[in-house]
């Protein structure tokens, strides 16, 4: 019985749902492709001789809202200052 599909009164909807998860897996799986792919990049720059740590941060801050990056770096300025750090 586990094998049957499942009967529904709406069709319509159930065949709607497979065709969301459908999609959702086809997504997911180009997601850990990609993830793979911007992995390798990292691997590369790290073998040019580039920190990857710094790197991962500048993409961050190039992707970011710039508002909302600006506003965090004041407020590590003033954090850094209340501290006594790079004065």
């Amino acid at each position: 019985m586990a094998d049957k599909e499942p009967k529904s009164n709406l069709p319509f909807a159930v065949n709607k749902l497979r065709a969301f998860v459908k999609r959702i897996e086809a997504l997911m799986d180009q997601k850990d492709a990609i993830g793979a792919d911007v992995k390798e990049v990292f691997k590369e720059a790290k073998l040019g001789g580039f920190n990857t740590r710094t790197l991962r941060k500048v993409v961050k801050t190039r992707r970011a809202d710039q508002a909302t990056m600006a506003e965090q770096r004041e407020l590590e300025r003033s954090y850094e200052q209340a501290l006594g750090i790079f004065e």
